[in-house]
């Protein structure tokens, strides 16, 4: 039937994976084509089967590795990253009650937002305003209420 050489398999292979790649946007199986193109070399280089699986799933399985630890460190850097130039940051919202038991909920822009206190408040009803976000939590500060006038007689 068909005499395909172990390198036009191998090239195959990484057409198809850059493909389903371009059609999915799975980054993985981009690196999945890079270990198979390796393959490819491997064969170019004159190694046999063993070699050129064996390279594949090393260069694909380090390319996996350092892509997720490469991601993971830029999610924990985000993760620490607190939002200051936010058009949220000075808002007010009303927080009708603050919760003993889990995190305070309050309705800003269409939904519900966990928040906290800054350090130095104390948890009080009333009107507060944004100090930052801290991943999807707004940090809020109470806003100080003006008490009516009292009559001095």
């Amino acid at each position: 039937m068909f005499n395909l050489e172990a390198s036009t398999i191998w090239w195959i292979l990484t057409g198809v994976l850059v493909a389903a790649e371009l059609f999915t946007g799975t980054f993985y199986l981009l690196l999945l084509a890079l270990a198979a193109g390796f393959g490819a070399l491997t064969v170019h280089a004159g190694f046999g089967t063993v070699e050129q699986i064996s390279v594949a799933a090393v260069t694909g399985v380090f390319s996996l590795l350092v892509w997720r630890t490469l991601k993971l460190g830029r999610l924990k850097q985000n993760d620490l990253e607190i939002a200051t130039d936010s058009f949220d940051i000075g808002q007010t919202v009303f927080v009708s009650d603050w919760c003993e038991t889990g995190p305070t909920r309050v309705h800003y822009r269409g939904t519900e937002w966990s928040c906290a206190l800054t350090a130095d408040a104390h948890p009080i009803a009333g009107p507060h305003r944004i100090t930052q976000i801290l991943n999807n939590q707004l940090i809020l500060e109470p806003i100080p209420t003006a008490s009516p006038p009292t009559l001095k007689g």
